[in-house]
């Protein structure tokens, strides 16, 4: 036998949107702004996209921090990170060489798109103090 048995993951979604609030409270707080710039980076991302479309197509949104970290970012912050430990899940409870080959694609995909929106955001965060 090539690939040994391993247990079959059951609340791994949980887990991941447990955190994600853990990640987005971090940020919120300010305790560790590289660390969770690097854990919700792709989320602020697409929480920006998703607050300029609907400020310009649908109606105006006040520009409040508050509005933006409570009502755009945290919501997108728990649906990224229960998304990625159910994908986890779902992968980690195939059988075969496909599991593995899937979990090392996916885990570098997200590494590589952690990473580059880090740097984007630190560039962003060093031009604009």
């Amino acid at each position: 036998m090539i690939f040994p048995k391993l247990k079959k993951i059951g609340h791994l979604t949980r887990y991941f949107a447990l955190i994600g609030i853990i990640a987005f409270l971090l940020f919120w707080v300010g305790i560790s702004s590289k660390l969770s710039l690097i854990v919700i980076g792709p989320v602020i991302y697409l929480a920006y996209w998703i607050k300029s479309f609907i400020s310009s197509s649908l109606f105006k949104i006040p520009a409040s921090e508050r509005i933006n970290d409570f009502v755009f970012l945290l919501p997108l912050v728990i649906v990224y990170f229960a998304f990625v430990g159910f994908q986890l899940k779902q992968l980690w409870n195939e059988k075969g060489a496909v599991r593995f080959l899937s979990l090392i694609a996916l885990s570098v995909f997200l590494v590589f798109v952690h990473f580059t929106a880090w740097k984007n955001l630190t560039a962003f965060y060093l031009l604009n103090p």
